[in-house]
């Protein structure tokens, strides 16, 4: 599947992020010129610096699900996909171009609007009623969590809007596809977020309280077996653990106001695949909690491998990696107290 192809470039790029990030090339050799080994290694290492940029401006505190960090990686990956391709036309430069203008920015830490590419704003022909889809999600409740679900589905139309001008809508489709099902997560991620209740807002009638959020990190091979998600399931460990925070919050039900449960997976898999596991994961232990008497709001999201907090060498899906890999797949579970 193309969705699965864009994944795979992903990690080639994470295989070849030896490069410095502070190499100053950005461009592409001409498509003319895409005939050596010494040539197509140049654009490789162009990628890699550019990867490895997005990577520090990771580090450097911009997590992965900024609206603009998101962008920027689906840019490049986008960009290298299409190069991998062979597209001889500019798209891979223009695609490349637009990462690289998002990193510029996310480094100089500017909040000012970049202007729109013309290719960008002439691929809003194609499915505009996804793009009018995308502009309402912006501003509204819970958007936050969805930014960079909507972030990839605009690259992904004018991804599309590329193949349809070049190739016809035969070899657009694949991608209208990806465009569709990202801007439904989108849609699904924020009306979760949304039902979390909104921090009370200081008037003279009512100070502003001193909100305290309180963060537990459990195993998820401690709550699940290996790929599973469901409440039959839920190992007795988990379940265990699950009735500690259960008792532990029922000892402090006035303080509590709101909580919010994470699934977060390892890096091995394909995108969507790690989404809906951790997802499932993440609904389960809400809903365990609301079957144990929690009555607060309870938000459910997904951040699938996104996170990982633990780097480990290798691809293959060894005993020895699944084990070294362990503390990524995780559930936190966000508690957000008030006090007078």
């Amino acid at each position: 599947m193309i969705q699965a192809q864009v994944i795979r470039n992903s990690v080639i790029l994470l295989l070849f992020a030896t490069a410095s990030a502070a190499m100053a090339q950005t461009s592409l050799t001409t498509p003319a010129g895409r005939i050596s080994d010494p040539a197509i290694r140049a654009d490789q290492e162009v990628y890699a610096s550019t990867q490895m940029r997005l990577r520090r401006i990771n580090e450097a505190g911009t997590p992965l699900s900024d609206e603009r960090l998101a962008k920027a990686q689906c840019w490049l990956d986008v960009s290298f996909h299409e190069y991998s391709r062979n597209d001889r036309s500019d798209f891979p430069q223009r695609a490349l171009t637009e990462s690289v203008r998002l990193a510029e920015a996310l480094e100089t830490r500017s909040t000012a609007p970049l202007p729109e590419a013309d290719f960008v704003t002439r691929s809003r022909s194609l499915r505009p009623d996804l793009w009018a889809r995308l502009a309402a999600m912006r501003g509204g409740a819970g958007f936050d969590c969805a930014a960079r679900h909507a972030a990839c589905a605009e690259v992904e139309l004018v991804h599309a809007a590329n193949e349809n001008e070049q190739l016809g809508w035969r070899h657009a489709t694949p991608y209208v596809l990806i465009a569709e099902d990202a801007v439904d997560r989108a849609a699904k991620v924020m009306a979760q977020c949304a039902t979390v209740a909104p921090a009370p807002v200081a008037t003279r009638e009512a100070p502003q309280r001193n909100l305290v959020l309180e963060r537990i990190e459990l195993s998820a091979d401690a709550l699940f077996a290996y790929k599973r998600s469901g409440l039959a399931d839920m190992l007795p460990e988990g379940r265990a653990k699950l009735d500690e925070v259960i008792a532990k919050i029922a000892a402090h039900a006035a303080l509590v106001e709101k909580m919010r449960v994470v699934g977060h997976t390892d890096r091995l898999g394909g995108t969507d695949y790690n989404d809906r596991l951790a997802l499932r994961r993440a609904q389960t232990v809400a809903d365990y909690l609301a079957k144990g008497g929690i009555s607060v709001p309870i938000a459910v999201a997904s951040m699938g491998k996104r996170e990982q907090i633990k780097a480990c060498e290798g691809n293959k899906r060894t005993p020895e990696l699944i084990a070294c890999l362990q503390p990524n797949r995780r559930v936190t579970i966000d508690i957000t107290r008030a006090r007078e």
